[in-house]
């Protein structure tokens, strides 16, 4: 969890976060950059002129820094195995990985599956779910990492509520300047939620008072994960469950 990672996936947030609440009915406005700039509040963004009052928004993220590593390693791996493939013509291969966090224990399994042309169908709960062969001309192999087991309602809820608890004091200063607050978490690859019925709403012992809602925005691709779930939920502290949201990336607008 942490300060988003540089301005352009801050300004794709915001834009998802606008999208999102002008579906709900909100007319925000210009956003202005505060992030204590210029002796300005600690939150990222303020929306002066937001009807029916001005909005306060602060920007973070749901990060797992070992799954990050894990799925840098398929790509390393995905690499690897795509230039044997091509230099030695050997067809075009898929890998589809479940828990990229052990993929690379298998590394020489890969390379001689894919040097014999042999096939590896693997079980959900393993680290790979398949290395398949495709009826095709071309030499390559593609990669293709699950998302589907890779947070518990548990986690999620844990790590939704210590946002909060690490954001409260800049968001209870905006609160403080008459200011409607929202806390925005960008969910990244391997922490999105599939099941956010299950997942608790924060419960912070002031933050009913001082935030205005909670808003868990995916990064998923639906065109690459085939997802069909939500990509977006929102919630006021104490609400008894969660809204759904779809994410409109086609057109950049709200469903």
């Amino acid at each position: 969890m942490g300060a988003m990672p540089d301005l352009d996936h801050e300004d794709y947030v915001l834009g998802r976060f606008e999208e999102l609440a002008t579906g709900f009915g909100a007319d925000l406005g210009a956003p202005i950059r505060h992030d204590a700039r210029n002796e300005r509040l600690r939150v990222d963004f303020v929306y002066p002129d937001a009807r029916p009052k001005p909005l306060a928004v602060e920007l973070t993220r749901l990060t797992n820094d070992e799954w990050r590593r894990g799925s840098v390693a398929v790509v390393e791996l995905a690499r690897e195995l795509h230039l044997v493939a091509e230099n030695e013509q050997l067809g075009h291969w898929t890998l589809h990985v479940a828990h990229p966090i052990e993929v690379r224990d298998h590394r020489d399994e890969l390379h001689k599956a894919l040097q014999r042309g042999t096939q590896i169908q693997g079980l959900p709960s393993g680290p790979i779910i398949s290395f398949s062969r495709h009826n095709s001309l071309s030499h390559q192999v593609d990669y293709m990492i699950s998302s589907a087991t890779t947070v518990s309602a548990d986690d999620a809820s844990q790590s939704i509520a210590a946002a909060l608890a690490a954001n409260l004091d800049k968001l209870r200063e905006a609160h403080d300047m008459n200011l409607e607050t929202h806390l925005v978490i960008w969910a990244e690859v391997g922490r999105h939620f599939g099941l956010m019925a299950l997942v608790d709403v924060p419960t912070a012992h002031d933050g009913r008072e001082v935030v205005d809602g909670i808003w868990v925005i995916s990064n998923v691709d639906p065109d690459r994960s085939q997802v069909s779930h939500p990509l977006a939920w929102f919630a006021r502290p104490g609400d008894a469950a969660w809204t759904a949201k779809d994410l409109d990336y086609g057109d950049g607008g709200s469903n």
